[in-house]
């Protein structure tokens, strides 16, 4: 039986192939009880599919399901699936997990590309050999490099039909064992794919003191930390290319490479927004600044791709948006560097912050494949189906008195989006956050007073 049909659209202008994707779909309550029946098909071809229910009705029948798939679209052109009950045969598990030794080492096989990841480090090696990811150190004041501390390691599956993932969590302890400050990394594999996407999330657990009943930053439970950075090792002898901007030239690369972006680029790049604990705004320049072996140039909005004579490819999400971020190249090593260590002050996490930082690597990448790294696809839903599930309380097609302030603020030159630019609602604390503008209502012309919805909405 058909559920609904689903729109796949690609907004970059580039072909995507087996491209992985994960979204949510509403369900009525009584139509589904087990979501593993669930198949998704493009036309005659069945994709492979990874359900799983993360909301029930009261009556046990499953509300929202998560599914994780892989679909082929043409630059620019819809792609149209249909999410149906029991009608097709669902495809066999793609992605295996092996147990190499007795828990602390897994090969993953994808079909087309083999892994292997150690649960003693966040580690995550290409094939036999040495090329992937390495060596995830926190760096402290002092300039002292911390490895991390694993403390669990779980696969969410050992067989799957289009991904599996392996969450892995732990600390970074000082000299005498004391937790700093804890992480959360996920490594997920994709079926019939060369691709990793890796996440990593720092957490400061600490609660804060707020001394004098102020919740500025330098509270005395923050966590102060020079830098905190990863490697890709690649093989010996690589050179790499760089393409620093969405359709901008190739950049060779034969021995040194640096990228540090180091403010937003943005007319009010140097806003009171980014003031630190100092209580100043220190950031150093507009935009960003690269070298490439012995030649020097600087723009506003960096976004690298970075791809290596070997087919490895990498893309950090969301570079600029949440700088400070820095992308460097030397002597067959990538590094990441998702808290800089060139920041003149430390980087600060608040009592009970976190900061999430994703990273899109692929192992069999081509010029013309990689700058799909950058973004994903977008999953669309009728509106009339999501309206009929009744999982979204006051959700309409209908046209409602508020429709006008909801297109206020979704207008392209006066809504959210817009208003980021106004106080610079970037950088890795405040982006995905919205200017609070009505704390400024009543200030003189041209007076801002920064403050963020937050958890307001």
């Amino acid at each position: 039986m058909k559920l609904v049909d689903i729109t796949f659209f690609e907004t970059e202008g580039l072909d995507r192939i087996r491209e992985p994707i994960a979204f949510g779909v509403p369900v009525a309550q009584g139509l589904l009880s087990n979501p593993d029946g669930l198949t998704l098909s493009a036309g005659e071809q069945t994709l492979p599919l990874d359900v799983r229910a993360i909301q029930h009705w009261p009556d046990g029948s499953v509300r929202w399901c998560l599914l994780d798939t892989q679909v082929d679209v043409k630059a620019g052109q819809p792609t149209v699936c249909t999410l149906a009950t029991g009608d097709r045969p669902a495809p066999a598990a793609a992605v295996s997990v092996v147990d190499a030794r007795a828990g602390s080492v897994f090969e993953v096989n994808t079909g087309v590309a083999g892994f292997k990841v150690k649960t003693d480090d966040l580690s995550c090696v290409a094939g036999g050999g040495s090329t992937g990811l390495q060596d995830v150190l926190l760096e402290t004041p002092a300039g002292r490099h911390l490895s991390p501390t694993i403390e669990t390691s779980q696969w969410s599956r050992h067989q799957g039909a289009a991904r599996a993932t392996l969450s892995q969590q732990g600390s970074y302890c000082d000299e005498g064992g004391e937790a700093l400050c804890r992480f959360v990394s996920e490594l997920t594999f994709h079926a019939g794919s060369a691709r990793v996407s890796w996440q990593f999330t720092l957490h400061n657990p600490r609660a804060a003191e707020h001394p004098g009943g102020l919740w500025d930053l330098g509270d005395p439970q923050s966590l102060l930390f020079k830098g905190l950075q990863a490697t890709v090792r690649l093989p010996e002898a690589s050179r790499v290319q760089l393409q620093v901007e969405p359709e901008g030239h190739w950049l060779p690369v034969s021995q040194l490479l640096n990228v540090f972006q180091a403010s937003s680029g943005g007319e009010h790049w140097d806003s009171r927004n980014h003031v630190d604990r100092t209580g100043k705004v220190n950031l150093p320049f507009k935009g960003y600044r690269l070298q490439v072996d012995n030649t020097e140039q600087s723009g506003s909005r960096a976004a690298p791709v970075l791809v290596a004579d070997s087919g490895v490819a990498l893309c950090i999400d969301r570079f600029w948006q949440n700088f400070p971020k820095a992308l460097s190249f030397q002597a067959g090593a990538v590094g990441l560097h998702l808290f800089p260590a060139a920041c003149a002050m430390e980087h600060e996490l608040q009592p009970g912050e976190q900061k999430t930082h994703r990273l899109e690597l692929d192992f069999a990448a081509t010029m013309d494949s990689a700058p799909a790294l950058r973004s994903g696809l977008v999953a669309h839903l009728a509106p009339e189906y999501v309206a009929a599930s009744g999982c979204l309380a006051h959700f309409s097609c209908r046209p409602e008195p508020l429709d006008q302030l909801i297109a206020m603020g979704l207008d392209p030159k006066q809504g959210f989006l817009a208003k980021r630019e106004i106080v610079d609602e970037y950088g890795w604390r405040n982006f995905g956050d919205i200017f609070a503008d009505h704390e400024s209502l009543y200030l003189a012309q041209g007076n801002l007073f920064v403050s963020h919805y937050n958890n307001q909405y």
